[in-house]
């Protein structure tokens, strides 16, 4: 019952139709950066798109595709393929991660309409390769979004969103099998079709046709928020990292995309503020990018040019015999293009406690029994 009182001025807030604006940015240009990378010939329009950062080596992480067919991977750096999932279609996705340290297991947590459920399938540290994980989360109806977050004592935090339902569960994983603990639904306005949870602060962020409205972990909303100006394209991403200022050692921005320019919409997470636009442009050797169908935002080291995050993005095939593809671009390239303050990369799973250190010391380990691929 606790878990629902916290949230009851969200309820409030949808059931009343309230909203959270702030200036309309829909006539901010969209700055021009270069298109990097691509990933042709995808076997079907990706359903969603994730990135699995390595707990021991962020430059050994993978870009992750679910669609019609399951789930593949590819390696972030190159784009190698690295493990497939046959499974049924797999709409709504996200990853997580148990624990901290070299030593946390990440997750891909998938929506399979045709089993009724959400299921968990671990990403192993070494062979990179998906394991499915023993129980199940059963779910009725159509699943617009996933989004997770951390829980308590190491466990994860799961939001499911539905037409009108928020649906939240404490997942912890023990003996290789996953248990649930749910909270009652939380009732939304039926607009609602993204989420994403700023790992840092625990403050959720729900998006809607024309707006985001974000909440606090008490469930209180954040004042004056973003009044989007343009049609959103599928998701909703975030891009954290690390300052150098101490009094806010983080800094987060939320992106949303508009799905009829191909530009991307950067706010700052704490008031909401336009940080600006940016969209792909088209070089000698890749095409540009004029509409979104899917996309994805780090902020994390994915190693080489993405040392401080990617921004990637599915296009949406047209004609006879156009196939699926994603398009890559540094985040460096947003941020220094919008003229915003580069971090250095944000990563919680990249340090651990050194016992031999003082205290307040991290030093980043890397186990000798890790052999990466």
């Amino acid at each position: 019952m606790l878990r629902y009182l916290l949230f009851a001025p969200l309820l409030y807030l949808f059931a009343c139709g309230q909203e959270i604006a702030a200036p309309d940015d829909s006539a901010t240009p969209a700055v021009e950066i270069p298109a990097s990378d691509s990933l042709p010939g995808l076997p079907a329009v990706p359903s969603a798109i994730d990135i699995w950062i390595h707990p021991a080596l962020p430059f050994n992480s993978m870009v992750l595709v679910t669609d019609k067919s399951g789930a593949r991977s590819y390696n972030a750096e190159d784009g190698n393929p690295v493990a497939e999932l046959s499974a049924a279609p797999i709409g709504a996705a996200a990853v997580g991660y148990f624990g901290a340290g070299p030593q946390a297991v990440g997750v891909l947590v998938a929506h399979i309409a045709d089993e009724q459920a959400v299921r968990l399938f671990e990403i192993d540290n070494v062979s990179r390769r998906f394991k499915p994980i023993e129980g199940r989360i059963p779910v009725r109806g159509e699943v617009r979004d996933i989004c997770i977050g951390a829980g308590d004592g190491g466990n994860l935090r799961l939001h499911i969103l539905q037409k009108a339902d928020l649906f939240r569960y404490d997942l912890a994983l023990e003996a290789g099998q996953i248990s649930a603990s749910g909270s009652p639904a939380i009732r939304l306005d039926n607009d609602i079709g993204a989420c994403v949870i700023d790992i840092v602060t625990g403050n959720l962020f729900l998006a809607s046709e024309g707006d985001i409205f974000a909440f606090d972990m008490a469930g209180e909303a954040i004042e004056s928020f973003v009044s989007l100006g343009f049609s959103r394209a599928p998701g909703l991403g975030l891009i954290i990292q690390n300052t150098e200022d101490p009094a806010s050692p983080r800094r987060s921005a939320v992106v949303a995309a508009d799905i009829s320019t191909g530009a991307f919409h950067f706010y700052d997470a704490t008031d909401g503020h336009a940080l600006g636009a940016v969209k792909m442009a088209a070089t000698d050797e890749l095409a540009g990018v004029e509409t979104i169908f899917n996309f994805s935002v780090s902020g994390s080291n994915l190693g080489g040019l993405y040392r401080n995050g990617a921004i990637i993005v599915a296009t949406n095939p047209t004609g006879e015999n156009a196939v699926a593809s994603l398009r890559f671009a540094p985040t460096a390239s947003a941020f220094n293009a919008l003229s915003l303050p580069l971090g250095t990369p944000f990563d919680p799973r990249g340090s651990v406690p050194n016992p031999d250190a003082d205290s307040e010391d991290l030093e980043f380990l890397i186990p000798t029994t890790f052999q990466p691929e």
